[in-house]
Order: C-alpha cells, then sequence, then structure tokens
C-alpha cells in the first residue's frame, strides 16, 4: 500500500509547472502522522513541503514530522496550521499556507523547488469541504491554481 503512494508521488500526471497536492485525512490515531514520517524518510530525492493541521495549541505532529524530515535530501519546507480545523475556521489559511510554500518553492534555485505539497489534515477535518475549498479557488480562477492541483486524496483508516 505505502509503495503504491510513493510511486504514485514519483509518476505524476500534472504538467511540471504544477505542484500536485495530497491531502491525508482519517480519524485521529488512523495514522496520518505515520505515513507522513514514512513519506518524507523514504522519499526518493523528491522534495516535499508539507503542511499540518492540528487543532491542539501544541502542533505535537509538526514536530514529530520536523524531527523525521532528512535535510541532506532536499530541505521540505513545513507549514503548520493551528488553533482550527482546514475545512472551516483555517480554510482560508490553508490556501494562503499553499501559496507560502509555492512561493518558497519559486525562491529556491533551478531545479530545486517543491515537486510536491502534502497536507496532513487534523483527525476531525472534513476532507471533502477541503476538496471544496480547491474547487471554488478554480471556478473564482486564482492564480496560485495555475501553480496547484489538488492531485490526491488519501483517507486513513489505520496505518499500522
Amino acid at each position: 500500500f505505502l509503495e503504491g503512494i510513493t510511486s504514485g508521488l514519483s509518476t505524476l500526471n500534472v504538467p511540471k509547472e504544477y505542484i500536485p497536492i495530497t491531502v491525508l485525512s482519517g480519524f485521529l490515531g488512523s495514522g496520518k502522522t505515520t505515513l507522513l514520517q514514512h513519506l518524507l524518510q523514504n522519499r526518493e530525492g523528491l522534495r516535499i513541503a508539507v503542511i499540518v493541521n492540528d487543532v491542539a495549541s501544541v502542533n505535537i505532529d509538526s514536530k514529530l514530522i520536523a524531527s523525521s524530515s532528512n535535510p541532506t535530501e532536499g530541505s521540505s519546507g513545513m507549514v503548520e496550521l493551528q488553533n482550527g480545523c482546514a475545512c472551516c475556521s483555517l480554510s482560508e489559511e490553508l490556501l494562503a499556507s499553499v501559496s507560502e510554500l509555492v512561493i518558497l518553492s519559486d525562491m529556491k534555485a533551478d531545479g530545486e523547488g517543491f515537486d510536491h505539497i502534502v497536507v496532513e489534515l487534523s483527525g476531525v477535518s472534513d476532507p471533502k469541504s477541503v476538496r471544496a475549498k480547491f474547487q471554488e479557488a478554480i471556478l473564482y480562477d486564482m492564480p496560485l491554481m495555475q501553480r496547484v492541483r489538488l492531485d490526491t486524496m488519501v483517507t486513513l483508516i489505520d496505518c499500522s
């Protein structure tokens, strides 16, 4: 299963100018952070940026993910969404965070930008609302959507 996700990241079906986005969702304890740590430790040369959403005031998941990232294999960018949910109270901040990562990617040297963005939603997030936010951005022709595409949505049941 994990091999399919990792190989899917390396064989992207989007034009080079687009940065694909994968959204990880699932209930609390389903293994989202475990899967994301695995992706960061086994990224096979891909530069993966991460957005971590946690409804708690202290974002434990982001600390675990930051410790698992290997900076020698192409540094990852990480943005934390705290004290709210990416599907409702922080929905505007989600797109702003994606935009921040795109700008960071553009500032890197040629060939060093991000290959993929992974969004880890909190265990209480509604992935359908997050997808709708990206669909609205396309509908309203937001310039950000000329650079990114919602590529894959993964809902975990039990990653162990």
